[in-house]
């Protein structure tokens, strides 16, 4: 195994083991897309989006690569439930009444 090809890596699908830290506020989609294009993970800043921005910035990035990327969002009790509403039918979860 040499040092680019890790166990991380692999597991994340994606050439290199770095993760892009989401930066809310200050990063557009497009960064995310670029890194994900790099061989990195990308990462969208999701914990500040409402829900169809949310959408908006998933679509953005699935438009522009077809790399494995990552949505980053608040851990409860600060989760904005409808942002994790979206990303529902991503993990293959059903919602809860």
């Amino acid at each position: 195994m040499s040092r680019l090809d890790t166990q991380l890596a692999r597991r994340l699908g994606v050439r290199y083991a770095l993760v892009q830290a989401p930066m809310a506020n200050v990063q557009p989609p497009a960064v995310a897309a670029a890194v994900s294009e790099a061989g990195a993970l990308g990462s969208i800043a999701g914990a500040t989006l409402t829900a169809d921005a949310l959408r908006a910035a998933i679509r953005q990035v699935r438009s522009a690569t077809s790399e494995p990327f990552a949505v980053n969002l608040f851990a409860p009790p600060y989760l904005n439930d409808d942002a994790f509403a979206v990303l529902v039918p991503y993990l293959g979860l059903q919602e809860q009444a």
